[in-house]
């Protein structure tokens, strides 16, 4: 595991206070008790959670989509499974909350050319079929790939089947040197080894994505939920994520922002409304939990730091109760403190 330069507290193991269960609306009800352990395993992966952001909407060296290429052409050409592959994966990285039963296992195959035999629906292309990038800063000027209910991809012997369905639109906004729309449409892939009938893997995005990148400020939105389900033999496990976030980055007044520069000095502000619900017909799986996430003061970001943070606080809260929760506040380089509250004493274990 990466260790995050906002990691609050050793990670331990998640044991929730209240189970999950469902709410009297039929919609699932989120744990809002907690003893320290689990509060620390959270502010630990909230902290990672964060970490992403910073570094995946803002800290890339080119300012690149999560890191990867939509448009690339020549012997590297990329087709529209490759763009719809890369955006689930962008998903999977921007939701990956540490310490949650599915994504131990999650990915998304990436089969060889022999496997293509699923042609989408594609707009805003050239006549190569490549999306067409008028200002050349890697992001498509207005493209969009329909799969359809079921594209599916085959191997010649049957025994590897790859099914991608919905569709994908990403739209340059022309609001700064690199910005986007990104909006995701049921757009999944299902992935079945064919010698072991009725076993899957299936991940699944719909939302929205956003972001525009000024040489004074920078600002990044997400609204979107990652549904996974994994089935093995008699069992079936299944996650749901959802993340509404909003964050910005402001260089420091001697420094901007600029494509293909790294990161500078600056100020991170962040806030987030992060939902897991999981279920698992097998046995038991974390409780379903709520947090809300914010940078009450705003955190600075310093590379010439090695812990890169130099003062701020981070803040979250368990099921968005003021009362339940942790802060890490820092007061210099490498110097913070975390402080939890609203625990519940540790569960009682019966003897045997």
């Amino acid at each position: 595991m990466t260790t995050s330069r906002f990691r609050a507290l050793a990670a331990l193991t998640f044991a929730f206070v209240a189970a999950s269960c469902g709410g009297s609306d039929g919609g699932p009800t989120f744990a809002s008790k907690a003893d320290s352990a689990t509060i620390a395993t959270l502010a630990d992966n909230a902290g990672n959670f964060a970490q992403t952001t910073l570094d995946g909407a803002f800290g890339g060296q080119s300012f690149t989509l999560g890191g990867f290429l939509l448009v690339s052409k020549g012997p590297n050409r990329t087709t529209a499974a490759d763009r719809a592959r890369a955006i689930v994966q962008h998903a999977i990285r921007a939701t990956s909350f540490r310490g949650t039963p599915s994504f131990q296992a999650v990915s998304v195959p990436s089969f060889s050319a022999p496997f293509s035999t699923c042609t989408p629906t594609e707009a805003g292309i050239d006549s190569l079929g490549d999306p067409i990038d008028s200002d050349g800063d890697l992001i498509p000027d207005d493209y969009t790939a329909n799969f359809g209910s079921a594209c599916v991809h085959e191997d010649s012997a049957g025994t590897q089947r790859l099914t991608i369905s919905g569709s994908l639109h990403i739209q340059d906004n022309g609001r700064g040197f690199f910005s986007y729309s990104l909006a995701m449409s049921n757009l999944s892939f299902k992935y079945e080894d064919l010698t072991l009938p009725g076993d899957f893997t299936k991940v699944a995005v719909n939302g929205t994505e956003a972001a525009q990148f000024a040489a004074a400020l920078a600002n990044h939105a997400t609204n979107f939920t990652l549904n996974v389900t994994n089935k093995t033999g008699s069992t079936t496990l299944s996650e749901s994520l959802s993340e509404n976030e909003s964050s910005s980055f402001d260089p420091d007044d001697t420094f901007s922002l600029a494509l293909g520069n790294a990161l500078p000095a600056g100020v991170f502000n962040y806030s987030s409304d992060f939902k897991v619900v999981g279920e698992n017909s097998g046995g038991q799986v974390p409780g379903n939990f709520h947090l809300v996430l914010s940078t009450p003061t705003p955190m600075h970001y310093d590379p010439a730091c090695l812990s890169e943070i130099t003062a701020g606080q981070f803040r979250g809260l368990l099921n968005g109760d003021q009362n339940v929760g942790f802060t890490v506040t820092w007061s210099a380089c490498g110097t913070s403190t975390t402080v939890i509250f609203g625990d519940t004493p540790p569960a009682v274990v019966a003897g045997r």
